[in-house]
């Protein structure tokens, strides 16, 4: 049984309006490009996991994605995480092609491309007993004594070749294709059986898992060394992205396209809480939406229906449901 369902991280969506408000000449272009790119790649690798997964019995393995967790000093997000009564199991998935060496004594990843160009990454085996170890911590810090937490590297590409200065024996009790994970399940199911978490505890260990979810809210901007002054304001057309548009006689208009839309500053709004900040004054949203008038950007605030503080001047108004998919 899905617990917490795969869902769009605030990177994605922070580098995506990010995408939209740089300019298409602008040097970083690239980096923000590709850092996009890999992160939907590790989605496409997690999202994959689904099928193997649904070979489980749902009443007896419960199924987090994207859990983010917290043992002080740290956070640490995994990428998967099954709970049954018996043991827990944490899975790093990695969507990479190619011929991947793991290498032990080193600790590094090889990976040799079709093309035969070899690549040193960070070694996912350390990675997922570094979030075994911070898990087992937070358990014990949560009073969920003696249930054994076991680590897996997914790998989502069912071509991809697997080796190592590892006995095979050894690496296969860690790495793993996603077509064998249901197996690899069944047998530890079939290890642990000494213990059980109890109905109560296994209850609220699920609530705990919920609760103290804390979703990854990066400051995208600082990452890429860019400053909102080099972001393009105004109100994007959703159909061709031109901007800014002009608002004519109660929508904004297109002259490219000749589309009138009648609440495309919504989207607008949501690139700046993504980007800049989650309040904003009404000279501010002049500013970002390339308006002049200041009793219409008050009716515009005012028409997303949230919150706001002080008085009509210097009003600050709450954006920040915009980074939890509101409208």
């Amino acid at each position: 049984m899905i617990i917490k369902k795969h869902e769009k991280t605030l990177a994605i969506e922070k580098l995506q309006a990010l995408l939209r408000r740089l300019p298409t000449n602008h040097p970083r272009l690239s980096d923000v490009e590709d850092d996009l790119a890999r992160r939907l790649a590790g989605v496409s690798g997690e999202n994959s996991i689904d099928y193997p997964l649904s070979f489980l019995p749902s009443e007896n393995h419960l199924i987090f994605h994207g859990l983010r967790l917290s043992h002080a000093p740290h956070f640490f997000q995994m990428d998967t995480v099954i709970v049954t009564r018996k043991f827990l199991l944490v899975i790093e998935v990695k969507n990479i092609s190619g011929m991947l060496y793991f290498d032990q004594d080193l600790h590094q990843l090889i990976r040799t491309r079709k093309d035969g160009v070899r690549e040193i990454l960070p070694d996912p085996i350390l990675q997922v007993k570094r979030q075994q170890f911070l898990f087992e911590g937070w358990l014990v810090r949560n009073h969920f004594h003696d249930i054994p937490v076991r680590p897996f590297v997914l790998i989502s590409n069912p071509l991809t070749s697997i080796s190592s200065n590892l006995e095979p024996s050894l690496l296969s009790q860690i790495v793993i294709h996603r077509d064998a994970l249901p197996d690899k399940v069944t047998r530890l199911s079939e290890e642990f059986f000494e213990k059980e978490l109890s109905p109560p505890d296994l209850k609220r260990m699920i609530m705990l898992l919920q609760k103290q979810h804390t979703p990854l809210d990066p400051a995208i901007l600082t990452k890429h060394k860019l400053s909102s002054g080099e972001l393009k304001a105004g109100v994007i057309c959703p159909a061709c992205s031109y901007s800014p548009l002009p608002r004519v006689y109660g929508s904004w208009h297109c002259p490219r396209c000749s589309v009138k839309y009648k609440d495309a500053h919504v989207a607008a709004l949501r690139d700046y809480a993504l980007l800049i900040g989650t309040s904003i004054t009404n000279r501010e949203a002049r500013n970002f939406l390339k308006v002049e008038s200041d009793d219409l950007v008050k009716r515009i605030l005012n028409s997303i229906g949230r919150k706001y503080e002080g008085a009509t001047k210097g009003r600050v108004y709450d954006l920040s449901h915009f980074r939890r998919g509101g409208e």
